[in-house]
């Protein structure tokens, strides 16, 4: 009996076919006939030799032809988790959550990575290629060994090793760092140690390792360990062995977790379920179609919707699509590839009757036969893209072929094989450079843009100003159609440009909607088919446009042209939010784009032009062709709309239709029942704030606000966020309230800049007011926990002793889990004398940082008293009582001493009011003194209008007014510094061009909807019994006008008020609430109110 170092149970012996020695002794299975032996001679290792080296630098080759964006992408290349493997291979601090299925991926990964990173001085991603070549030359050499020792002659196992080379797999992903192909790998080597052990028996620790080695890399490929375990030992010492080897793994993963903290445990974890019966993973079909066909033989590939994203510096860009096969109809690729999956399919049902039939190898046999069967009905449950994980089986599908070598079959099996290798190699070479070709669309294309309007400055290029996204909110970033001044239009980020010309009778254009002057532009909103997008009409001299959204898939444009001139609609890749545009297709009077958005003009144009705008003849050329390709994403169509004589002002209706039918995502949006309406003696008022109302509903990204165009922001950040909640709360829907305030009570801190002391008390006070308004008790009762914890973080920054780090997540969109990324930053340094010593940025301004968090304190207070948590609300008064003391004791002459940056005692330009200036409204705050912005101007206005000057706030509105960014929408754009983290995904479109510019500001637009909400009435909850005061914005020069305003929104209820030119009428819905006058109102005003309770 023997005893292996491992166990100490006893083990078979070295020739288990020889009779028992002893009772204890474990009998083995039957003997077979011994195999044949496939003695390894020094041809098969210089084979192996040769196949390392030249698939590891074709491999790298590879990789380096493919767009440097696709690994940085997350589930774009076929659902691949790309950058995050990447950066788990780089980085031990990066999030390396997928241990909990991977167990000891980073650390085997990271390893060699490291070593080939340091030993050679280059960089992290190039080292992570090299890496991955080596692997992709191991996996090929260890298949060949692996077909050797199952007894294929070496001519055979170098014929189905160029055959799995030459599959859809290999190409697609060998030059691609992925955890697959270590999967796969291992299970080789597993399937080999088997086939040693057939002709040279091997002890326990063998079994052990390889098993744990199957383990490590995921926990599905374990299955090949057990399997190989379980075929050579007994059943109690199989259990055992396995056992010894799940021990390992885990002893391992805990020296693991010790150099990657954020690692996961791989036992008891549930994430997975979600990738169960998922609904993009389609019908057992295409499982399995995808499964045992394009494993080897790639169909035609697709582009799906999808949540991808492509990590720029420490932010993200969203993808709205992903490449695809799981749809595809297999043989779809080419004529070739038809061929090919004839081929294969006769190669496969050979092989199963080989396996079935063989005298030789019968442990080796079940185990295929066995993992074979595993993998389909795993794959028949779990995934979206069934081809992600096709490396784990194709050395399997491999094997199974192969055995139709070792029968009489051999010779016309080798000839199926051999032509197989060059139909199958052609065509998923076809489809691989299809699929990077498509991925160019993918790629920056800002500097292809920038390239040739620096060689052509004369052609008309897309404005970069103004433009307005268009969507129904909550829709995803690509999802936003964009606008520009002079009717410009791109139904998505990025899809083409529509714009117009006006030309001569020779086709040059005269004027176009691109360089047409601002100050000719007249622009306004207006109702729509779809009431949450309101429609753009654009007057000028020469036209009138007006743009709508009709329905999910549908936009509408009505052009009436009324000069001399002949008009023309063109169609191009540059554009608002412009991409390549590298297929057209002329049908009648319908034209086609990128065989997905289909364009019909009526009445139909006299003529319709296909070219390339690149071309000798450039955007003039007249083309007779129904059809236009090309690779470089320049083609035009040009639209000659027939004119009449004697229909001067004719009008044309353009449809545009998107064949593939986006997502809606509404499901949180209501129009809101009550919408403010006032009735002043300037009608901009009232559509300015409907028009901020749109734009910040537009801007939302599910249930997440934006600082600014959602193209260029990416993630939601803290301060923009407490503004834009508390505006559209107030605004007239709760709902929307209700829903972003989620993500601002889930999220302590957000944006770029990490952990700021001001994120506390400004989310407080959103939440808070947002809560009074939204009025439920059970959204109350589930806030609370989230306050607890915000008012924690000012006590703590308050009381400390020592620098106070905060731990924080730099979200990807949506959530993704690769974008948590926990860190530890700075929030505050150690409080001095009972005074905050916050960090905002780069910067620590001690008046904001103190007076956010003193108005935050106050707001938890009043919202703990609502609930009855008297006690809590008593020890915050006190908190921000002994805060404002300590202010006032330190800054007895109204200077404060802490601050340590040029930002510090600037955030009041105004004139200090009489009242103490921590206790001021949390709307006149700025952690910057700079009032030349559009939005420092309205901080200051907020400023005077509690101070009780509406006529200097009337002289800010009307400069704000007069300095839009798009005439006529009420827009204001922002400067902007490129930095990492704010991924700028004008990058990817040709559009925007402008990179120190964001338009909208979504943080201007609150700002001033929150003005105007003020001006009408406000709560004064500074004076006693916290009256409410109207019409505080109003200038003394209206008081003899009438003039009124209804439906405005008050913590449980609303208010309506009216002036007649002599007397106050207010109608007060909801608690009694004390009623004061704005001061231009005069003193003994007659007030009269009428009290009308709740309906219902």
């Amino acid at each position: 009996m023997l005893i292996d170092g491992n166990t100490a149970r006893p083990l078979p012996p070295l020739e288990p076919e020889a009779p028992p020695v002893s009772p204890q002794s474990i009998s083995p299975p039957a003997p077979e006939p011994p195999p044949e032996q496939a003695a390894l001679g020094l041809v098969d290792w210089l084979i192996v030799a040769c196949l390392v080296v030249s698939v590891g630098v074709t491999s790298i080759v590879i990789a380096g032809s493919i767009p440097l964006f696709l690994l940085q992408s997350m589930d774009f290349w076929f659902e691949a988790d790309t950058i995050r493997e990447v950066s788990n291979m780089t980085s031990t601090t990066d999030d390396h959550s997928r241990t909990s299925v991977h167990p000891l991926f980073s650390i085997l990964a990271f390893t060699p990575v490291f070593l080939v990173k340091h030993l050679f001085g280059i960089p992290a991603l190039q080292a992570v290629l090299y890496v991955t070549g080596l692997l992709g030359g191991l996996w090929s050499g260890t298949l060949f060994l692996m077909l050797r020792v199952m007894g294929c002659r070496s001519f055979d196992a170098g014929i189905f090793t160029l055959l799995s080379l030459s599959s859809a797999s290999a190409i697609f992903w060998l030059p691609v760092p992925n955890s697959c192909t270590w999967g796969s790998w291992t299970i080789m080597l597993a399937l080999i140690l088997l086939l040693v052990d057939e002709q040279r028996r091997l002890g326990a620790t063998a079994y052990v390792v390889a098993s744990a080695f199957t383990l490590s890399i995921t926990v599905t490929n374990w299955m090949s360990g057990l399997l190989a375990t379980v075929a050579r030992w007994p059943m109690k010492q199989a259990i055992q062995l396995s056992v010894n080897a799940l021990c390992l793994v885990v002893l391992l993963w805990g020296a693991q977790k010790f150099i990657f903290p954020s690692a996961q445990f791989f036992i008891g974890s549930r994430s997975e379920a979600n990738w169960v019966n998922h609904p993009q993973s389609g019908q057992m079909q295409h499982k399995a179609a995808s499964f045992a066909l394009h494993t080897l033989v790639a169909p035609a590939v697709r582009l799906m919707d999808d949540d991808g994203y492509i990590q720029y510096g420490e932010d993200s860009f969203r993808l709205s699509q992903r490449l695809a096969f799981q749809f595809s109809t297999p043989g779809s690729g080419s004529p070739l590839g038809l061929v090919a999956v004839g081929l294969w399919s006769v190669l496969l049902l050979t092989g199963l009757w080989s396996v079935l039939t063989v005298k030789r190898h019968w442990r080796f046999r079940a185990v295929l036969a066995t993992m074979l069967l595993f993998e389909l009905a795993l794959h028949m449950v779990y995934g979206e893209e069934t081809f992600t994980y096709s490396m784990n089986f194709l050395p399997l599908l491999i094997a199974l072929t192969a055995f139709g070598t070792l029968g009489r079959q051999r010779a016309w099996v080798l000839v199926l094989a051999g032509t197989l290798t060059l139909c199958a190699g052609l065509n998923n070479w076809q489809q691989f450079r299809q699929s990077v070709e498509l991925a160019t669309h993918f790629t920056p294309q800002r500097e292809a843009m920038l390239d040739q309007m620096q060689k052509d400055p004369g052609r008309p290029w897309p404005r970069s100003v103004g433009h307005i996204p268009l969507a129904v909110p909550g829709s995803s970033e690509a999802e936003h159609a964009y606008h520009e001044p002079g009717g410009d239009f791109s139904p998505q980020t990025p899809s083409f440009g529509v714009s117009f010309w006006l030309c001569d009778a020779q086709g040059r254009p005269l004027v176009t909607s691109q360089t047409m002057p601002l100050a000719d532009i007249q622009q306004s909103f207006g109702p729509s088919a779809s009431p949450a997008v309101p429609a753009i009409t654009t007057k000028t001299p020469y036209y009138d446009a007006s743009w709508s959204r009709l329905d999910a898939t549908h936009w509408e444009l009505r052009l009436k042209h009324h000069s001399p001139h002949q008009p023309a609609i063109l169609i191009r890749s540059v554009g608002p939010a412009g991409g390549p545009v590298t297929e057209l297709h002329r049908d009648g009077n319908e034209v086609t784009v990128n065989r997905r958005w289909v364009i019909r003009v009526t009445p139909a144009p006299s003529d319709i032009a296909l070219g390339d705008e690149n071309g000798p003849e450039g955007l003039t050329t007249r083309s007779s062709g129904s059809t236009w390709k090309g690779a470089s994403g320049w083609g035009y169509a040009r639209l000659t709309l027939a004119t009449d004589a004697g229909e001067p002002e004719r009008e044309f209706r353009l449809v545009l239709e998107d064949q593939r039918v986006p997502m809606e995502m509404q499901h949180y949006r209501k129009n809101a029942s009550q919408m403010i309406h006032v009735d002043l003696p300037d009608p901009q008022f009232q559509r300015s704030m409907d028009a901020q109302r749109s734009h910040l509903m537009m801007g939302l990204i599910s249930g997440e606000t934006r600082p600014g165009d959602p193209a260029v922001f990416f993630r939601a950040w803290q301060r923009p966020g407490a503004y834009i909640t508390s505006a559209l709360t107030r605004a007239g829907d709760p709902n929307v309230g209700w829903v972003l305030s989620r993500f601002l009570a889930t999220h302590d801190f957000a944006g770029g800049a990490g952990p700021e002391a001001d994120a506390p008390g400004l989310a407080i006070w959103a939440l808070t007011e947002s809560a009074a308004y939204i009025a439920d008790h059970r959204h109350d009762q589930w806030l609370w926990p989230h306050i607890l914890r915000k008012t924690r973080l000012i006590e703590d920054m308050l009381h400390a002793r020592a620098p106070v780090m905060a731990p924080f997540v730099v979200p990807s969109p949506y959530d993704l889990l690769h974008g948590q990324q926990p860190r530890m930053a700075l929030l505050a340094k150690p409080a001095r004398e009972g005074v905050i010593v916050g960090r905002i940025g780069n910067h620590w301004p001690s008046l904001y940082v103190n007076a956010v968090s003193y108005r935050g304190l106050l707001a938890g207070a009043e919202f703990a008293e609502r609930l009855g948590k008297h006690r809590q609300a008593a020890a915050w008064k006190d908190q921000a009582r002994i805060l404002l003391e300590t202010w006032q004791r330190r800054n007895v002459n109204g200077h404060a001493h802490l601050d340590e940056s040029p930002m510090q005692q600037a955030a009041f330009s105004v004139s200090s009011s009489p009242r103490n200036l921590l206790a001021q409204p949390m709307t006149t705050y700025s952690p910057s003194p700079n009032n030349l912005t559009i939005a420092g101007e309205l901080i200051r206005a907020h400023r005077l209008l509690r101070q009780g000057r509406p006529e200097e706030v009337w002289s800010t509105l009307h400069h704000v007014w007069e300095n839009q960014a798009s005439p006529g929408l009420y827009t204001w754009a922002t400067a902007r510094t490129a930095t990492d983290d704010v991924a700028d995904g004008w990058q990817y479109a040709r559009g925007w061009h402008d990179r120190t510019t964001v338009s909208p500001d979504y943080e201007t637009a609150a700002l001033l909807l929150l003005l105007q909400q003020d001006m009408l009435a406000y709560l004064d909850t500074e004076a006693a019994n916290s009256p409410v005061v109207i019409g505080a914005g109003i200038p003394p020069n209206w008081i003899s006008q009438s003039f009124s305003v209804s439906t405005l929104l008050l913590p449980g209820g609303s208010i309506a008020w009216k002036w007649d030119g002599h007397a106050m009428h207010v109608t007060l819905t909801g608690p009694n609430r004390k009623i004061e006058l704005g001061p231009a109102f005069p003193p003994g005003t007659t007030l009269t109110i009428t009290h009308e309770p709740l309906p219902g």
